[in-house]
């Protein structure tokens, strides 16, 4: 780590902070903690870093705990890359709530706003962050490509795949089961890889789809289901997942 950086305090403080942004979230925290002084000067990035993971995770009490006692945070921004490998940079931490879709998030967020006039200045510049997105989009790089959208495209992912293996299913012709079954791993498989958190919240939790529930309240918080093939619960974001 001293060779890595041994040039580093040569540098301006505004280009010392600069530079971390650039830095893998162990390489941070790492070289943080060689001095008082840099884990002074680091703690905003690693803060809004840890914000950030927390909401790609889905992890409400620690977003709470998070803002409820820094709520500077609202603003600022960073780095990430959730479960799904989407690379974000330059994104805060409610924009990517909003860009999920995640009610339920964005909802725990905001009630950590006070009720005062301090509270009524933080709530108008979260409307900024939304208009924001909503205009300009938020932009991310998946495998190689980068793409920007206003919101995940459920459309063009579960939504596309779903419909093609339910066409395959009803098609007139004789069917392909060994199609049909590649079409729903690979398929409706990989949407299901792409999506946010808390949508994986609602596949996981001890809900049924049928009848199709309402949605409104925040489901259970778990990774895991359950593989009826080979009577097992498997991680949902693990490798071997299926």
């Amino acid at each position: 780590m001293q060779s890595k950086f041994e040039k580093f305090n040569e540098l301006l403080q505004e280009l010392k902070i600069e530079t971390a942004q650039n830095l893998s979230n162990r390489d941070l925290v790492n070289f943080a903690q060689t001095s008082k002084y840099h884990l002074a000067l680091f703690k905003p990035v690693i803060d809004v870093r840890k914000l950030l993971h927390h909401v790609t995770r889905g992890e409400h009490d620690a977003v709470k705990a998070m803002l409820e006692k820094d709520m500077s945070l609202f603003f600022k921004r960073g780095v990430v890359t959730d479960c799904s490998g989407r690379e974000f940079e330059n994104i805060s931490a409610f924009e990517y709530a909003l860009w999920a879709l995640d009610k339920h998030m964005w909802a725990a967020m905001i009630a950590c706003i006070p009720q005062n006039e301090e509270g009524r200045k933080v709530f108008a510049r979260l409307i900024a962050q939304y208009n924001k997105v909503n205009t300009d989009g938020v932009s991310y790089k998946l495998n190689g490509k980068t793409i920007t959208e206003q919101h995940f495209d459920f459309k063009n992912t579960l939504i596309k795949e779903l419909q093609t293996h339910e066409d395959l299913i009803n098609a007139p012709e004789v069917k392909n089961s060994d199609v049909i079954d590649i079409q729903w791993r690979e398929g409706v498989g990989a949407a299901q890889n792409l999506l946010p958190m808390h949508v994986v919240h609602e596949y996981c939790s001890d809900e049924p789809f049928y009848p199709v529930p309402k949605f409104i309240y925040q489901p259970k918080s778990s990774k895991q289901f359950y593989i009826w093939s080979t009577n097992k619960v498997a991680n949902w974001f693990s490798v071997d997942s299926k």
